[in-house]
Protein backbone atom coordinates (compact mmCIF):
# COMPACT_ATOMS: atom_id res chain seq x y z
CA UNK A 1 0.00 0.00 0.00
CA UNK A 2 1.43 3.36 -0.98
CA UNK A 3 2.06 6.18 1.46
CA UNK A 4 -0.65 8.25 -0.27
CA UNK A 5 -3.25 5.51 0.26
CA UNK A 6 -2.31 5.22 3.92
CA UNK A 7 -2.58 8.98 4.31
CA UNK A 8 -6.07 9.01 2.79
CA UNK A 9 -7.20 6.20 5.07
CA UNK A 10 -5.82 8.12 8.08
CA UNK A 11 -7.59 11.32 7.08
CA UNK A 12 -10.89 9.55 6.50
CA UNK A 13 -10.78 8.06 9.96
CA UNK A 14 -10.20 11.51 11.54
CA UNK A 15 -13.10 13.31 9.78
CA UNK A 16 -16.42 13.19 11.69
CA UNK A 17 -19.24 12.56 9.24
CA UNK A 18 -22.62 13.99 10.50
CA UNK A 19 -25.11 11.34 11.36
CA UNK A 20 -28.44 11.23 9.60
CA UNK A 21 -30.08 12.38 12.84
CA UNK A 22 -27.88 15.49 13.10
CA UNK A 23 -28.60 16.38 9.49
CA UNK A 24 -32.34 16.00 10.09
CA UNK A 25 -32.19 18.20 13.20
CA UNK A 26 -30.24 20.87 11.32
CA UNK A 27 -32.80 20.79 8.53
CA UNK A 28 -35.65 21.09 11.04
CA UNK A 29 -33.98 24.07 12.66
CA UNK A 30 -33.50 25.75 9.28
CA UNK A 31 -37.15 25.19 8.41
CA UNK A 32 -38.23 26.59 11.80
CA UNK A 33 -36.08 29.69 11.29
CA UNK A 34 -37.48 30.08 7.78
CA UNK A 35 -41.09 30.01 9.03
CA UNK A 36 -40.24 32.31 11.96
CA UNK A 37 -38.72 34.88 9.57
CA UNK A 38 -41.83 34.71 7.40
CA UNK A 39 -44.07 35.34 10.44
CA UNK A 40 -41.92 38.27 11.61
CA UNK A 41 -42.17 39.82 8.16
CA UNK A 42 -45.97 39.72 8.50
CA UNK A 43 -45.69 41.48 11.84
CA UNK A 44 -43.56 44.22 10.31
CA UNK A 45 -46.17 45.09 7.67
CA UNK A 46 -49.23 44.18 9.78
CA UNK A 47 -50.34 41.57 7.23
CA UNK A 48 -52.71 39.32 9.18
CA UNK A 49 -54.01 37.44 6.13
CA UNK A 50 -50.52 36.41 5.04
CA UNK A 51 -49.74 35.42 8.63
CA UNK A 52 -52.73 33.09 8.66
CA UNK A 53 -51.62 31.52 5.38
CA UNK A 54 -48.16 30.82 6.82
CA UNK A 55 -49.80 29.40 9.95
CA UNK A 56 -51.77 26.99 7.78
CA UNK A 57 -48.56 25.90 6.02
CA UNK A 58 -46.85 25.26 9.37
CA UNK A 59 -49.76 23.08 10.51
CA UNK A 60 -49.27 20.95 7.41
CA UNK A 61 -45.67 20.16 8.36
CA UNK A 62 -43.93 18.32 11.18
CA UNK A 63 -43.54 21.68 12.98
CA UNK A 64 -47.22 22.05 13.84
CA UNK A 65 -46.61 21.45 17.55
CA UNK A 66 -43.25 23.22 17.80
CA UNK A 67 -43.23 25.60 20.81
CA UNK A 68 -40.76 28.05 19.26
CA UNK A 69 -42.99 28.56 16.22
CA UNK A 70 -46.13 28.60 18.38
CA UNK A 71 -44.62 31.44 20.44
CA UNK A 72 -43.78 33.30 17.23
CA UNK A 73 -47.36 32.81 16.05
CA UNK A 74 -48.75 34.20 19.32
CA UNK A 75 -46.48 37.22 18.92
CA UNK A 76 -47.52 37.73 15.28
CA UNK A 77 -51.25 37.51 16.03
CA UNK A 78 -50.88 39.85 19.00
CA UNK A 79 -49.02 42.49 17.01
CA UNK A 80 -51.57 42.21 14.19
CA UNK A 81 -54.40 42.75 16.70
CA UNK A 82 -56.00 39.28 16.43
CA UNK A 83 -56.05 38.20 20.07
CA UNK A 84 -58.59 35.42 19.53
CA UNK A 85 -56.11 33.68 17.22
CA UNK A 86 -53.24 34.41 19.64
CA UNK A 87 -55.21 32.84 22.50
CA UNK A 88 -56.10 29.78 20.39
CA UNK A 89 -52.44 29.15 19.53
CA UNK A 90 -51.35 29.68 23.14
CA UNK A 91 -53.86 27.13 24.46
CA UNK A 92 -52.53 24.65 21.90
CA UNK A 93 -49.00 24.80 23.34
CA UNK A 94 -48.40 21.62 25.32
CA UNK A 95 -45.95 23.14 27.81
CA UNK A 96 -46.00 26.97 27.57
CA UNK A 97 -42.83 28.56 28.91
CA UNK A 98 -42.31 32.01 30.45
CA UNK A 99 -41.88 33.54 27.01
CA UNK A 100 -45.22 32.04 25.88
CA UNK A 101 -47.05 33.64 28.82
CA UNK A 102 -45.22 36.94 28.41
CA UNK A 103 -45.96 37.44 24.73
CA UNK A 104 -49.65 36.59 25.22
CA UNK A 105 -49.78 39.14 28.04
CA UNK A 106 -48.00 41.75 25.92
CA UNK A 107 -50.50 41.14 23.12
CA UNK A 108 -53.48 41.76 25.38
CA UNK A 109 -51.83 44.80 26.96
CA UNK A 110 -50.80 46.43 23.69
CA UNK A 111 -54.27 45.94 22.24
CA UNK A 112 -55.96 47.51 25.26
CA UNK A 113 -57.62 44.39 26.72
CA UNK A 114 -57.06 45.36 30.35
CA UNK A 115 -59.17 42.69 32.04
CA UNK A 116 -57.76 39.85 29.90
CA UNK A 117 -54.20 41.04 30.51
CA UNK A 118 -54.78 41.17 34.25
CA UNK A 119 -56.18 37.62 34.22
CA UNK A 120 -53.13 36.33 32.33
CA UNK A 121 -50.80 38.22 34.67
CA UNK A 122 -52.51 36.69 37.71
CA UNK A 123 -52.37 33.18 36.18
CA UNK A 124 -48.68 33.29 35.22
CA UNK A 125 -46.67 30.64 37.11
CA UNK A 126 -43.76 33.08 37.19
CA UNK A 127 -43.24 36.64 35.97
CA UNK A 128 -40.29 38.38 34.39
CA UNK A 129 -39.53 42.07 33.90
CA UNK A 130 -41.20 41.94 30.45
CA UNK A 131 -44.53 40.90 31.99
CA UNK A 132 -44.35 43.54 34.71
CA UNK A 133 -43.42 46.25 32.20
CA UNK A 134 -46.28 45.21 29.88
CA UNK A 135 -48.77 45.71 32.73
CA UNK A 136 -47.15 49.00 33.65
CA UNK A 137 -47.32 50.25 30.05
CA UNK A 138 -50.94 49.12 29.67
CA UNK A 139 -52.13 51.11 32.69
CA UNK A 140 -49.95 54.07 31.72
CA UNK A 141 -51.48 54.14 28.24
CA UNK A 142 -54.97 54.05 29.78
CA UNK A 143 -53.97 56.98 32.06
CA UNK A 144 -54.44 54.78 35.15
CA UNK A 145 -51.45 56.40 36.81
CA UNK A 146 -52.15 55.21 40.35
CA UNK A 147 -52.30 51.59 39.21
CA UNK A 148 -49.23 52.09 37.02
CA UNK A 149 -47.31 53.49 40.00
CA UNK A 150 -48.48 50.59 42.21
CA UNK A 151 -47.18 48.09 39.66
CA UNK A 152 -43.93 50.01 39.25
CA UNK A 153 -43.31 50.03 43.00
CA UNK A 154 -44.17 46.31 43.28
CA UNK A 155 -41.75 45.23 40.54
CA UNK A 156 -39.07 42.91 41.98
CA UNK A 157 -36.71 44.16 39.28
CA UNK A 158 -36.72 47.43 37.35
CA UNK A 159 -34.76 48.01 34.17
CA UNK A 160 -34.30 50.94 31.80
CA UNK A 161 -37.46 50.07 29.89
CA UNK A 162 -39.70 49.94 32.97
CA UNK A 163 -38.26 53.17 34.39
CA UNK A 164 -38.69 54.98 31.09
CA UNK A 165 -42.24 53.61 30.79
CA UNK A 166 -43.16 55.12 34.17
CA UNK A 167 -41.37 58.34 33.25
CA UNK A 168 -43.31 58.58 29.98
CA UNK A 169 -46.58 57.83 31.81
CA UNK A 170 -46.08 60.83 34.09
CA UNK A 171 -44.88 63.06 31.26
CA UNK A 172 -47.66 62.21 28.80
CA UNK A 173 -50.34 62.81 31.41
CA UNK A 174 -49.02 66.24 32.38
CA UNK A 175 -47.47 65.27 35.74
CA UNK A 176 -44.18 67.00 35.01
CA UNK A 177 -43.16 67.41 38.65
CA UNK A 178 -43.46 63.67 39.32
CA UNK A 179 -41.72 62.91 36.03
CA UNK A 180 -38.82 65.19 36.96
CA UNK A 181 -38.59 63.68 40.45
CA UNK A 182 -38.34 60.17 38.96
CA UNK A 183 -35.89 61.38 36.30
CA UNK A 184 -33.61 63.03 38.86
CA UNK A 185 -33.60 59.83 40.93
CA UNK A 186 -32.59 57.62 38.00
CA UNK A 187 -28.94 56.69 38.30
CA UNK A 188 -28.82 55.02 34.91
CA UNK A 189 -30.50 57.51 32.59
CA UNK A 190 -30.12 56.69 28.92
CA UNK A 191 -30.83 58.76 25.82
CA UNK A 192 -34.49 57.67 25.92
CA UNK A 193 -34.90 59.01 29.48
CA UNK A 194 -33.43 62.38 28.54
CA UNK A 195 -35.52 62.56 25.36
CA UNK A 196 -38.76 61.80 27.24
CA UNK A 197 -38.16 64.76 29.59
CA UNK A 198 -37.10 67.15 26.82
CA UNK A 199 -40.18 66.18 24.80
CA UNK A 200 -42.47 66.52 27.83
CA UNK A 201 -41.27 70.03 28.60
CA UNK A 202 -41.45 70.99 24.93
CA UNK A 203 -44.99 69.66 24.44
CA UNK A 204 -46.16 71.65 27.46
CA UNK A 205 -44.65 74.88 26.16
CA UNK A 206 -41.81 74.93 28.72
CA UNK A 207 -39.18 75.58 26.11
CA UNK A 208 -36.61 77.02 28.54
CA UNK A 209 -36.74 73.91 30.73
CA UNK A 210 -36.53 71.75 27.62
CA UNK A 211 -33.47 73.67 26.39
CA UNK A 212 -31.74 73.41 29.79
CA UNK A 213 -32.09 69.62 29.82
CA UNK A 214 -31.22 69.37 26.14
CA UNK A 215 -27.93 71.19 26.76
CA UNK A 216 -27.10 68.74 29.57
CA UNK A 217 -27.72 65.60 27.47
CA UNK A 218 -24.57 63.43 27.16
CA UNK A 219 -25.68 62.27 23.72
CA UNK A 220 -28.54 63.49 21.55
CA UNK A 221 -30.55 61.66 18.95
CA UNK A 222 -32.66 63.16 16.21
CA UNK A 223 -35.81 62.66 18.37
CA UNK A 224 -34.47 65.03 21.05
CA UNK A 225 -33.47 67.60 18.43
CA UNK A 226 -36.93 67.36 16.88
CA UNK A 227 -38.63 67.75 20.27
CA UNK A 228 -36.86 71.05 20.97
CA UNK A 229 -37.25 72.23 17.39
CA UNK A 230 -40.99 71.49 17.37
CA UNK A 231 -41.50 73.20 20.74
CA UNK A 232 -39.91 76.41 19.49
CA UNK A 233 -41.77 76.20 16.19
CA UNK A 234 -45.17 75.81 17.84
CA UNK A 235 -44.52 78.75 20.16
CA UNK A 236 -43.66 80.95 17.18
CA UNK A 237 -39.96 81.21 18.07
CA UNK A 238 -38.97 81.17 14.42
CA UNK A 239 -35.39 82.41 14.80
CA UNK A 240 -34.60 79.90 17.54
CA UNK A 241 -36.19 77.11 15.47
CA UNK A 242 -34.08 78.08 12.45
CA UNK A 243 -30.92 78.12 14.56
CA UNK A 244 -31.66 74.66 15.94
CA UNK A 245 -32.49 73.32 12.49
CA UNK A 246 -29.16 74.56 11.12
CA UNK A 247 -27.25 73.01 14.04
CA UNK A 248 -28.84 69.57 13.70
CA UNK A 249 -26.32 66.88 12.69
CA UNK A 250 -29.03 65.13 10.67
CA UNK A 251 -32.59 65.83 9.59
CA UNK A 252 -35.53 63.56 9.02
CA UNK A 253 -38.99 64.22 7.65
CA UNK A 254 -40.19 65.36 11.09
CA UNK A 255 -37.45 68.01 11.29
CA UNK A 256 -38.27 69.41 7.86
CA UNK A 257 -42.01 69.32 8.52
CA UNK A 258 -41.59 71.20 11.82
CA UNK A 259 -39.96 74.07 9.94
CA UNK A 260 -42.66 74.06 7.25
CA UNK A 261 -45.34 74.22 9.96
CA UNK A 262 -43.49 76.97 11.84
CA UNK A 263 -43.19 79.24 8.80
CA UNK A 264 -46.68 78.46 7.49
CA UNK A 265 -48.37 79.03 10.86
CA UNK A 266 -46.85 82.50 11.16
CA UNK A 267 -47.69 83.45 7.59
CA UNK A 268 -44.16 83.17 6.14
CA UNK A 269 -45.37 81.22 3.13
CA UNK A 270 -42.40 82.00 0.92
CA UNK A 271 -40.00 80.51 3.48
CA UNK A 272 -42.36 77.61 4.16
CA UNK A 273 -42.49 76.79 0.46
CA UNK A 274 -38.69 77.02 0.13
CA UNK A 275 -38.22 74.49 2.94
CA UNK A 276 -40.97 72.28 1.51
CA UNK A 277 -39.38 72.31 -1.96
CA UNK A 278 -36.00 71.30 -0.46
CA UNK A 279 -37.44 68.22 1.24
CA UNK A 280 -36.14 64.96 -0.20
CA UNK A 281 -38.92 63.03 1.49
CA UNK A 282 -42.43 64.27 2.25
CA UNK A 283 -45.22 62.61 4.17
CA UNK A 284 -48.89 63.28 4.71
CA UNK A 285 -48.16 65.75 7.52
CA UNK A 286 -45.73 67.73 5.33
CA UNK A 287 -48.30 68.16 2.57
CA UNK A 288 -51.01 69.03 5.07
CA UNK A 289 -48.80 71.69 6.70
CA UNK A 290 -48.04 73.54 3.47
CA UNK A 291 -51.62 73.22 2.19
CA UNK A 292 -53.05 74.51 5.46
CA UNK A 293 -50.65 77.45 5.39
CA UNK A 294 -51.82 78.53 1.94
CA UNK A 295 -55.47 77.94 2.78
CA UNK A 296 -55.33 79.91 6.04
CA UNK A 297 -53.76 82.83 4.20
CA UNK A 298 -56.63 82.92 1.72
CA UNK A 299 -54.48 81.86 -1.24
CA UNK A 300 -57.24 79.66 -2.58
CA UNK A 301 -56.02 79.04 -6.14
CA UNK A 302 -52.48 78.25 -4.99
CA UNK A 303 -53.93 75.87 -2.42
CA UNK A 304 -56.01 74.06 -5.03
CA UNK A 305 -53.06 73.73 -7.42
CA UNK A 306 -50.82 72.37 -4.69
CA UNK A 307 -53.54 70.02 -3.49
CA UNK A 308 -53.91 68.56 -6.99
CA UNK A 309 -50.15 67.84 -6.98
CA UNK A 310 -50.15 65.97 -3.68
CA UNK A 311 -49.36 62.28 -4.26
CA UNK A 312 -51.72 61.02 -1.57
CA UNK A 313 -55.28 62.24 -1.22
CA UNK A 314 -57.51 60.59 1.32
CA UNK A 315 -60.09 61.49 3.92
CA UNK A 316 -57.37 62.76 6.27
CA UNK A 317 -55.91 65.25 3.76
CA UNK A 318 -59.38 66.30 2.62
CA UNK A 319 -60.46 66.99 6.20
CA UNK A 320 -57.25 68.89 6.99
CA UNK A 321 -57.72 71.20 4.02
CA UNK A 322 -61.45 71.54 4.71
CA UNK A 323 -60.63 72.62 8.30
CA UNK A 324 -58.11 75.17 7.03
CA UNK A 325 -60.84 76.76 4.87
CA UNK A 326 -63.81 76.44 7.20
CA UNK A 327 -62.23 77.36 10.52
CA UNK A 328 -60.50 80.44 9.09
CA UNK A 329 -63.59 82.00 7.60
CA UNK A 330 -63.34 80.87 3.98
CA UNK A 331 -66.75 79.23 4.09
CA UNK A 332 -67.64 79.56 0.40
CA UNK A 333 -64.43 77.80 -0.56
CA UNK A 334 -64.97 75.22 2.18
CA UNK A 335 -68.48 74.42 0.94
CA UNK A 336 -67.28 74.12 -2.65
CA UNK A 337 -64.46 71.82 -1.58
CA UNK A 338 -66.88 69.78 0.55
CA UNK A 339 -69.39 69.43 -2.29
CA UNK A 340 -67.14 69.10 -5.34
CA UNK A 341 -63.70 67.83 -4.36
CA UNK A 342 -64.33 65.40 -1.54
CA UNK A 343 -65.18 61.94 -2.81
CA UNK A 344 -66.42 60.87 0.62
CA UNK A 345 -67.39 62.54 3.87
CA UNK A 346 -66.95 61.18 7.38
CA UNK A 347 -68.13 62.49 10.72
CA UNK A 348 -65.10 64.81 10.95
CA UNK A 349 -65.96 66.39 7.58
CA UNK A 350 -69.52 67.17 8.60
CA UNK A 351 -68.46 68.45 12.02
CA UNK A 352 -65.84 70.71 10.46
CA UNK A 353 -68.40 72.38 8.19
CA UNK A 354 -70.97 72.77 10.97
CA UNK A 355 -68.38 74.19 13.37
CA UNK A 356 -67.15 76.62 10.71
CA UNK A 357 -70.65 77.94 10.04
CA UNK A 358 -71.52 78.04 13.77
CA UNK A 359 -68.35 79.94 14.70
CA UNK A 360 -69.05 82.50 11.97
CA UNK A 361 -72.65 82.95 13.15
CA UNK A 362 -74.28 81.37 10.08
CA UNK A 363 -76.64 79.18 12.09
CA UNK A 364 -79.16 78.72 9.28
CA UNK A 365 -76.49 76.98 7.18
CA UNK A 366 -75.25 75.06 10.22
CA UNK A 367 -78.78 73.83 10.99
CA UNK A 368 -79.27 72.79 7.35
CA UNK A 369 -76.10 70.67 7.43
CA UNK A 370 -76.99 69.34 10.87
CA UNK A 371 -80.33 68.06 9.55
CA UNK A 372 -78.63 66.40 6.56
CA UNK A 373 -75.99 64.56 8.58
CA UNK A 374 -76.25 60.76 8.40
CA UNK A 375 -74.92 60.44 11.96
CA UNK A 376 -73.98 62.81 14.77
CA UNK A 377 -71.72 62.71 17.80
CA UNK A 378 -71.19 64.91 20.87
CA UNK A 379 -68.95 67.28 18.87
CA UNK A 380 -71.79 67.96 16.43
CA UNK A 381 -74.32 68.73 19.13
CA UNK A 382 -71.88 70.87 21.11
CA UNK A 383 -71.00 72.92 18.02
CA UNK A 384 -74.69 73.70 17.58
CA UNK A 385 -75.06 74.69 21.26
CA UNK A 386 -72.02 76.98 21.04
CA UNK A 387 -73.21 78.53 17.80
CA UNK A 388 -76.63 79.39 19.23
CA UNK A 389 -74.94 80.73 22.37
CA UNK A 390 -72.76 83.13 20.37
CA UNK A 391 -75.89 84.62 18.82
CA UNK A 392 -77.51 84.84 22.28
CA UNK A 393 -80.10 82.28 21.16
CA UNK A 394 -80.45 80.93 24.67
CA UNK A 395 -83.65 78.95 24.15
CA UNK A 396 -82.34 77.29 20.97
CA UNK A 397 -79.18 76.23 22.78
CA UNK A 398 -81.27 74.75 25.59
CA UNK A 399 -83.47 72.91 23.08
CA UNK A 400 -80.44 71.32 21.40
CA UNK A 401 -79.01 70.36 24.80
CA UNK A 402 -82.29 68.65 25.81
CA UNK A 403 -82.36 66.70 22.53
CA UNK A 404 -78.81 65.37 22.87
CA UNK A 405 -78.88 61.56 23.13
CA UNK A 406 -75.60 61.54 25.03
CA UNK A 407 -73.84 64.45 26.72
CA UNK A 408 -70.12 64.83 27.24
CA UNK A 409 -68.10 67.29 29.32
CA UNK A 410 -67.91 69.77 26.45
CA UNK A 411 -71.69 69.96 26.03
CA UNK A 412 -72.24 70.38 29.77
CA UNK A 413 -69.54 73.08 29.89
CA UNK A 414 -71.03 74.81 26.86
CA UNK A 415 -74.40 75.06 28.62
CA UNK A 416 -72.74 76.54 31.70
CA UNK A 417 -71.22 79.19 29.45
CA UNK A 418 -74.46 79.75 27.51
CA UNK A 419 -76.41 80.56 30.64
CA UNK A 420 -73.63 82.74 32.03
CA UNK A 421 -73.49 84.77 28.79
CA UNK A 422 -77.20 85.41 29.10
CA UNK A 423 -76.93 86.48 32.73
CA UNK A 424 -78.42 83.27 34.13
CA UNK A 425 -75.64 82.43 36.58
CA UNK A 426 -78.02 80.57 38.88
CA UNK A 427 -78.97 78.26 36.02
CA UNK A 428 -75.28 77.86 35.15
CA UNK A 429 -74.52 76.76 38.69
CA UNK A 430 -77.50 74.37 38.72
CA UNK A 431 -76.26 72.68 35.53
CA UNK A 432 -72.73 72.58 36.91
CA UNK A 433 -73.92 70.91 40.13
CA UNK A 434 -75.89 68.33 38.10
CA UNK A 435 -72.91 67.27 35.98
CA UNK A 436 -72.33 63.50 36.33
CA UNK A 437 -68.60 64.06 35.81
CA UNK A 438 -66.31 67.06 35.72
CA UNK A 439 -62.91 67.64 34.19
CA UNK A 440 -60.77 70.77 34.14
CA UNK A 441 -62.85 72.20 31.25
CA UNK A 442 -66.05 72.03 33.35
CA UNK A 443 -64.44 73.65 36.37
CA UNK A 444 -62.90 76.35 34.19
CA UNK A 445 -66.26 77.09 32.62
CA UNK A 446 -67.89 77.73 36.00
CA UNK A 447 -64.93 79.65 37.45
CA UNK A 448 -64.64 81.90 34.38
CA UNK A 449 -68.42 82.44 34.27
CA UNK A 450 -68.36 83.87 37.79
CA UNK A 451 -65.13 85.81 37.19
CA UNK A 452 -66.38 87.30 33.92
CA UNK A 453 -69.59 88.42 35.59
CA UNK A 454 -67.77 90.22 38.40
CA UNK A 455 -68.69 87.56 40.96
CA UNK A 456 -65.15 87.10 42.24
CA UNK A 457 -66.03 85.52 45.57
CA UNK A 458 -68.07 82.75 43.94
CA UNK A 459 -65.28 82.23 41.42
CA UNK A 460 -62.72 81.68 44.19
CA UNK A 461 -65.17 79.44 46.04
CA UNK A 462 -65.50 77.14 43.01
CA UNK A 463 -61.70 77.13 42.60
CA UNK A 464 -61.31 75.90 46.19
CA UNK A 465 -63.90 73.18 45.50
CA UNK A 466 -61.90 72.19 42.44
CA UNK A 467 -58.78 71.94 44.58
CA UNK A 468 -60.61 69.73 47.10
CA UNK A 469 -61.92 67.57 44.25
CA UNK A 470 -58.34 66.87 43.21
CA UNK A 471 -58.72 68.17 39.65
CA UNK A 472 -55.43 69.57 38.37
CA UNK A 473 -55.86 73.23 37.27
CA UNK A 474 -54.34 74.58 34.08
CA UNK A 475 -53.35 78.01 32.81
CA UNK A 476 -56.99 78.83 31.91
CA UNK A 477 -58.04 78.16 35.53
CA UNK A 478 -55.48 80.59 36.87
CA UNK A 479 -56.36 83.27 34.34
CA UNK A 480 -59.94 83.19 35.65
CA UNK A 481 -58.87 83.08 39.30
CA UNK A 482 -56.53 86.05 38.85
CA UNK A 483 -59.34 87.92 37.09
CA UNK A 484 -61.51 87.28 40.15
CA UNK A 485 -58.76 88.55 42.46
CA UNK A 486 -58.44 91.63 40.28
CA UNK A 487 -62.17 92.41 40.48
CA UNK A 488 -62.09 92.00 44.26
CA UNK A 489 -58.84 93.90 44.73
CA UNK A 490 -57.27 90.91 46.51
CA UNK A 491 -53.56 91.61 46.11
CA UNK A 492 -52.29 89.01 48.59
CA UNK A 493 -54.59 86.32 47.18
CA UNK A 494 -53.46 87.24 43.68
CA UNK A 495 -49.78 86.90 44.57
CA UNK A 496 -50.47 83.62 46.38
CA UNK A 497 -52.27 82.20 43.33
CA UNK A 498 -49.46 83.43 41.09
CA UNK A 499 -46.91 81.50 43.17
CA UNK A 500 -49.16 78.43 43.58
CA UNK A 501 -49.47 78.30 39.79
CA UNK A 502 -45.80 77.47 39.31
CA UNK A 503 -44.72 75.92 42.61
CA UNK A 504 -47.65 73.65 43.56
CA UNK A 505 -49.06 72.83 40.15
CA UNK A 506 -46.08 73.11 37.82
CA UNK A 507 -47.88 75.52 35.46
CA UNK A 508 -45.43 78.25 34.38
CA UNK A 509 -47.03 81.73 34.46
CA UNK A 510 -47.92 82.96 31.00
CA UNK A 511 -48.08 86.52 29.78
CA UNK A 512 -51.81 86.76 30.52
CA UNK A 513 -51.10 85.83 34.16
CA UNK A 514 -48.54 88.60 34.44
CA UNK A 515 -51.06 90.95 32.82
CA UNK A 516 -53.63 90.03 35.50
CA UNK A 517 -51.16 90.72 38.32
CA UNK A 518 -50.22 94.04 36.72
CA UNK A 519 -53.93 94.89 36.56
CA UNK A 520 -54.40 94.03 40.27
CA UNK A 521 -51.44 96.23 41.28
CA UNK A 522 -52.57 99.08 39.02
CA UNK A 523 -56.15 99.00 40.30
CA UNK A 524 -54.86 99.32 43.87
CA UNK A 525 -52.66 102.27 42.96
CA UNK A 526 -49.37 100.39 43.38
CA UNK A 527 -48.05 101.83 40.14
CA UNK A 528 -44.37 101.44 41.00
CA UNK A 529 -44.77 97.71 41.59
CA UNK A 530 -46.91 97.36 38.48
CA UNK A 531 -44.29 99.15 36.38
CA UNK A 532 -41.53 96.97 37.86
CA UNK A 533 -43.46 93.80 37.00
CA UNK A 534 -44.02 95.01 33.42
CA UNK A 535 -40.30 95.58 32.97
CA UNK A 536 -39.09 92.43 34.77
CA UNK A 537 -41.48 89.78 33.37
CA UNK A 538 -39.92 87.24 30.97
CA UNK A 539 -42.02 88.51 28.05
CA UNK A 540 -41.91 91.55 25.83
CA UNK A 541 -44.70 93.83 27.14
CA UNK A 542 -47.52 94.31 24.65
CA UNK A 543 -50.33 96.84 24.37
CA UNK A 544 -52.40 95.28 27.15
CA UNK A 545 -49.76 95.82 29.83
CA UNK A 546 -48.91 99.38 28.74
CA UNK A 547 -52.59 100.27 28.37
CA UNK A 548 -53.21 99.02 31.92
CA UNK A 549 -50.46 101.32 33.21
CA UNK A 550 -51.74 104.17 31.08
CA UNK A 551 -55.27 103.80 32.42
CA UNK A 552 -54.04 103.55 36.03
CA UNK A 553 -51.84 106.61 35.49
CA UNK A 554 -54.90 108.58 34.47
CA UNK A 555 -56.87 107.48 37.55
CA UNK A 556 -54.00 108.17 39.96
CA UNK A 557 -52.73 111.28 38.11
CA UNK A 558 -49.23 109.93 37.50
CA UNK A 559 -48.17 111.99 34.50
CA UNK A 560 -44.62 110.60 34.29
CA UNK A 561 -45.71 106.97 34.12
CA UNK A 562 -48.52 107.87 31.75
CA UNK A 563 -46.00 109.47 29.38
CA UNK A 564 -43.77 106.37 29.45
CA UNK A 565 -46.69 103.97 28.98
CA UNK A 566 -48.05 106.02 26.07
CA UNK A 567 -44.65 106.15 24.40
CA UNK A 568 -44.21 102.42 24.75
CA UNK A 569 -47.71 101.70 23.40
CA UNK A 570 -47.18 103.95 20.38
CA UNK A 571 -43.68 102.53 19.73
CA UNK A 572 -45.29 99.12 19.45
CA UNK A 573 -47.12 100.49 16.42
CA UNK A 574 -50.45 100.40 18.24
CA UNK A 575 -51.80 103.88 17.71
CA UNK A 576 -55.27 102.79 18.66
CA UNK A 577 -58.16 105.11 19.42
CA UNK A 578 -58.24 103.87 23.03
CA UNK A 579 -54.65 105.01 23.53
CA UNK A 580 -55.48 108.47 22.24
CA UNK A 581 -58.68 108.69 24.31
CA UNK A 582 -56.76 107.93 27.50
CA UNK A 583 -54.08 110.45 26.62
CA UNK A 584 -56.69 113.05 25.76
CA UNK A 585 -58.63 112.52 28.97
CA UNK A 586 -55.52 112.69 31.10
CA UNK A 587 -53.71 115.59 29.55
CA UNK A 588 -55.96 117.75 27.44
CA UNK A 589 -53.77 120.71 28.21
CA UNK A 590 -50.38 118.99 28.17
CA UNK A 591 -48.58 119.94 24.96
CA UNK A 592 -45.84 117.31 25.30
CA UNK A 593 -48.36 114.50 25.37
CA UNK A 594 -50.39 116.06 22.60
CA UNK A 595 -47.25 116.04 20.43
CA UNK A 596 -46.67 112.39 21.39
CA UNK A 597 -50.06 111.37 20.05
CA UNK A 598 -49.55 113.00 16.66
Amino acid sequence: MTQRALFLIFVSTQISVPSSGAIARRKQRQEQDFFADLLRSCTGIDDLDRGKQIHARILGTQHGSNRFLANTLVEMYGKCGSMEDAKMVFHGIEDPNLFSWSILLVGYAQNGYLEDAEKIFAAMPERNVVAWTAMLAMHAQAANLEEAKRIFDAMPEQNDVSKNTMLAAYAQNGHLEKARLLFDGMGDRNVVSWTIMVSAYGQNGLVNEAKTLFDRMPTRGVVAWNALLTANARLGHIEEAKKLFDLMPEWNVISWTAMVEAFARDGYLKQARQVFDRMKERNLVSWTAILSGYAQSGMIEETKCLFDRSPEQNIFTWNSLLAAFALHGFLVEAQQFFDLKMVEHDLVSWNTMITGYAQAGYMQEAVSLFNRMPSKDAVTWTAMITGHAQLMQHHEAQRVFRLMPERDVLSWSAMVGVNAQNGHLGESRRIFDEMPFRDVVCWNSMISSYAGSGRGEESLEVFHLMDLDGTKPDHVTFSSVLTACSHLGLLNSGWRMFVVLAVDHGVPPRQEHYASMIDILARLGKLGEAEELVKSMPFVPDLQEWATLLGASRVHRNKKLGMEAAKSAIHLGTKTSSTFVLLSDMYKEDRSLRRLAT
